[in-house]
């Protein structure tokens, strides 16, 4: 923790010193250990805290119960953001990387909560490095660390299982998305373009491979289920037909599942969400779509050992999606698709296979010359080598892959069927491109400066100095965690806000006629509160609902008491009473006459 303190802020400071000697006091022997004794059913919380008030006053500053729990968030925050990393490679001619995120949430051993742990996916965290950085694609990867899954690994080594601190971001509960730390990382690279620019994250996974001759299971299954539970069932049909048809050309001798049913779909029911369902929702960013991959161990490796061929496969995706996003009038002309860099592409794909055909016929031939049933010496130690390679680490015996692949349409197309229609969207795009480009197709709609996070916000109140006038621009910085807003009537529907008591947020109006209003989330329309009644007649106790962005016109409603109507002196209190998640569960208000 001390380390982490340190490399946030180098220099010596009052505030640092006393989050230093808070850890000493609380015993807190290692990051991992903070986030036990911190968690919100920890039962020793609430003591924490006080020992971080009294660590604070010892070192010459006032730390209040409020800050002192937005404190321990912040902490929080900066142990999990140590553990994951997000990498950008843009290209240098140009100034932001392109809008396609690529995750692996998989590569290292994760708690299930009332599941089995799930082990790691071997090569998912290396594909999707590579993926980001392929040519002319210049996109960003979040992944662990490469420190976490080692330190992940000797913890196993000596305890035979996961840090419980871990927990699996492709499992996250429904309540849990405001604090969950992946989703908080989709949500700040969403963040980096403007909110119509269309967005595309990928979600690599590693499942087994499909048993030979059994016609079960698929070598690539994609799932698009969450961007149908989403709503946009007519962009995901349009995905489905173009990622067939360009993993149709580019892995011509492997099966590939477009439409699962049961397994490996991308969602989940109940009250657990994916990585893909999370990117589509608020609290994600909204990304505009969502895709997640699995790829069989055998894929996986060859993929791995075959730098054209891995550039061939993310090249073809991103093919897939700008014809997509061309369709549509909401997600069309803001990226550019030529006629010269699908042939280009095609030209790429074709020139693998006239490469690798030699050797794959050396290889059949290699095969027949072969006794049945023996097996080359040299041939035989490295296939003993590669089952022992995955021993202990590889999680592919948990994830299943045993569904028949549903027929489509691409069964029956040639190869150069497939080139002939890809060729042809191509130059449909490139026709129509003058007519559907928006305005804000450039770099400059990207918007600068990236948004901070909330590390870097705490980063931020870490190094400035301490004075009194600063402790509420202290509460500012770390409410980057939990900011309400309140618009109405009384101030023009401009948010303002609302301040923090210790158990509820508070705002004061002064009241002579009727006013009007709504809570907002971070300050976003998109993430409103509001009643389930148009009107609510003045009454306050309304079911809540939200956030969301459907809210319009359902407003709390105050009216002024026969007393105020010639006193101007007269306030009331709105008040936002949340739950120990810091979630709103009620609005009400209150008259104080002056």
């Amino acid at each position: 923790m001390e380390e982490l303190l340190c490399n946030l802020c180098a220099n010596e400071n009052l505030k640092k010193r006393a989050l230093i000697n808070f850890i000493y006091d609380a015993g807190i022997s290692s990051p991992s250990a903070f986030l036990r004794s911190t968690d919100a059913r920890a039962e020793n919380r609430k003591q924490i805290k006080r020992m971080l008030v009294s660590s604070a006053h010892k070192n010459g500053w006032e730390c209040s119960d409020p800050l002192a729990e937005k404190l321990i968030d912040a902490l929080q925050m900066m142990v999990h953001d140590s553990r994951t990393k997000v990498k950008v490679f843009p290209d240098m001619k140009k100034q932001m990387p392109s809008p396609i995120l690529f995750t692996a949430p998989h590569s290292i051993l994760l708690r299930r909560e009332g599941h089995s742990d799930h082990k790691p996916e071997r090569k998912t965290w290396e594909l999707a490095n590579y993926f980001a950085q392929a040519e002319n694609l210049n996109a960003i990867c979040l992944c662990w660390t490469p420190v976490e899954k080692q330190r992940v690994k000797e913890w196993r080594s000596v305890t035979d299982e996961p840090d419980d601190t871990n927990m699996d971001p492709n499992f996250t509960d429904v309540n849990e998305l405001r604090v969950s730390p992946w989703t908080r990382k989709l949500r700040e690279v969403r963040a980096r373009y403007t909110k119509r620019r269309p967005c595309l994250h990928v979600d690599m996974h590693g499942c087994r491979d499909p048993v030979p001759g059994s016609g079960a299971g698929s070598d690539i299954v994609v799932g698009l289920r969450a961007m149908e539970r989403a709503g946009r069932s007519k962009e995901v049909d349009t995905l489905r037909e173009m990622l067939e048809l360009v993993f149709k050309y580019v892995l011509r001798d492997q099966s590939v599942n477009v439409r699962p049913q049961k397994d490996l779909t991308g969602a989940l029911d109940d009250r657990w969400m994916t990585l893909t369902q999370q990117s589509l929702c608020l609290d994600g960013g909204s990304w505009t779509h969502s895709v997640q991959i699995e790829m069989s161990l055998s894929v996986r490796r060859r993929l791995s050992g075959s730098k054209p061929l891995a550039t061939s496969v993310v090249q073809s995706i991103r093919l897939a999606w700008l014809i997509t996003c061309s369709k549509f009038p909401k997600t069309r002309g803001y990226h550019e698709l030529t006629k010269d860099e699908v042939e280009a592409w095609i030209q790429q794909c074709d020139h693998y296979y006239e490469v690798i055909k030699p050797r794959m016929e050396k290889k059949e031939n290699g095969k027949s010359n072969v006794g049945k049933g023996t097996v080359p010496e040299k041939s035989k130690r490295k296939t003993e080598e590669e089952d022992d390679s995955d021993n202990g680490d590889d999680g592919d015996d948990v994830t299943r892959n045993v569904e028949n692949r549903q027929p489509s349409g691409a069964d029956h197309m040639s190869l150069d069927e497939v080139k002939a229609r890809l060729i042809q969207e191509a130059e449909w795009l490139a026709g129509n491109w003058s007519k559907v480009a928006k305005t804000d197709n450039s770099n400059a709609q990207i918007q600068h400066p990236y948004p901070p996070s909330a590390v870097d916000l705490f980063s931020e109140w870490l190094i400035t100095p301490l004075h009194h006038e600063q402790i509420n621009h202290t509460d500012q910085i770390v409410d980057y965690i939990y900011t309400y807003c309140i618009v109405g009537s009384f101030n023009d529907w401009r948010p303002e806000p609302m301040s923090w008591q210790g158990d509820r947020f508070e705002f004061i109006i002064y009241v002579a006629r009727a006013h009007h209003f709504q809570i907002l989330y971070g300050c976003d329309f998109n993430r409103r509160f509001y009643p389930h009644v148009t009107d609510t007649g003045g009454a306050m106790h309304n079911l809540l609902v939200g956030p969301n962005s459907i809210g319009h016109g359902q407003n709390w409603s105050i009216y002024p008491d026969k007393r105020d109507a010639f006193n101007l002196g007269t306030r009331y209190i709105i008040e936002l009473l949340v739950n120990d998640k810091m979630q709103p569960w009620s609005v009400t208000w209150e008259r104080q006459a002056m």
